[in-house]
């Protein structure tokens, strides 16, 4: 198979990080002709360095634009709840910018394929069901609150993807994700797991349940990939693993493997995530069967084994191993 010029942008991001990692392994002639784009490129080309023990020119977005790709894989946006609470509608035109300027390139380049990450968060509502390939997105358009901008501004660009229906456009929605690169230090689940887990100290929750599907960077790339393969098609596609998991047996998991403690206290004690209040955040629609997206780890297993990573990490640095 010929190698293909692919165009990150984003590849700072948590979930950058994990395509770029997956992509030079599975594919390194793809990785040598990918460009990085981040808009701190000496972060990311520091992160490279330290990783991978080599070299890689990363440039800003913003010089976006001057070369020619086969595929565009646009992974930039702020999925951070804190920060979203933060900047507010501001998240709206941070992914506007960007997907703007994509969208422009396309106008000169229509055979470019693009894919964008997107999010679970663009059907909205409390999810009390899982999502189908039949859900309809309900938005609040008269008060939204900080934390719905995040799942406007990836509804916003997959309206305007589908309108383009000449182009070759993908939009891949993940609705849980975690890597050994996952931000400690951010107000999520999962985060306040890894933690807990690398200072070895209790975590503290209350004993709301909900469901929960995640992948990691294995089934990400697996799904990325698989578009970049198969023919050109406009259309959107739900990521998911083998399984979902309920919260408790996510945790009783880690107590047997990891060494978890979890102290259950009032309800809502520290539920920070926005996606916590999500009964069900998960989707049954298998449309990425179609480009033999076929994942083969569950939920369970892909949090055990990247929080695994990120406990092995840590001991080395702890140990003084650089």
């Amino acid at each position: 198979m010929l190698s293909k010029k692919i165009a990150l942008l984003g590849a700072n991001s948590h979930v950058g990080k994990g395509l770029i990692s997956e992509i030079m392994h599975l594919r390194s002639e793809d990785y040598a002709a990918m460009a990085l784009y981040a808009r701190n490129p000496d972060e990311l080309s520091a992160w490279i360095k330290a990783e991978f023990q080599f070299e890689k020119q990363v440039y800003h977005p913003d010089t976006f634009g001057q070369d020619r790709f086969d595929v565009v894989v646009n992974a930039i946006g702020v999925s951070d709840a804190a920060q979203i609470a933060d900047v507010g509608s501001h998240v709206f035109d941070i992914n506007r910018k960007y997907d703007e300027r994509v969208m422009s390139y396309l106008d000169l380049f229509p055979t470019t394929k693009y894919i964008y990450i997107s999010s679970g968060a663009v059907y909205g509502g409390e999810f009390d069901v899982p999502s189908t390939c039949d859900t309809q997105a309900r938005v609040s358009l008269n008060t939204p609150l900080p934390m719905d901008w995040y799942g406007l501004a990836k509804l916003s660009s997959e309206i305007r993807h589908r309108s383009k229906r000449d182009l070759a456009i993908v939009d891949v929605r993940i609705f849980g994700y975690v890597s050994s690169w996952l931000p400690i230090d951010k107000p999520f689940f999962l985060s306040d797991i890894a933690k807990a887990l690398v200072h070895q100290m209790p975590l503290r929750t209350d004993r709301t349940e909900f469901w929960r599907d995640y992948i990691g960077p294995t089934e990400l790339a697996a799904a990325v990939l698989a578009v970049i393969d198969s023919p050109p098609i406009n259309t959107s596609v739900d990521v998911y693993s083998l399984a979902p998991t309920l919260k408790t047996d996510l945790l009783n998991a880690l107590a047997k493997h990891c060494s978890l403690v979890v102290e259950y206290g009032a309800e809502n004690v520290s539920i920070k995530s926005a996606a916590t209040y999500k009964s069900k955040y998960f989707s049954v629609d298998r449309r990425a069967e179609v480009f033999g997206y076929f994942p083969e780890r569950t939920s369970e297993q892909v949090v055990l084994e990247e929080l695994t990573k990120i406990l092995h990490t840590s001991n080395l640095f702890s140990n003084g191993v650089p």
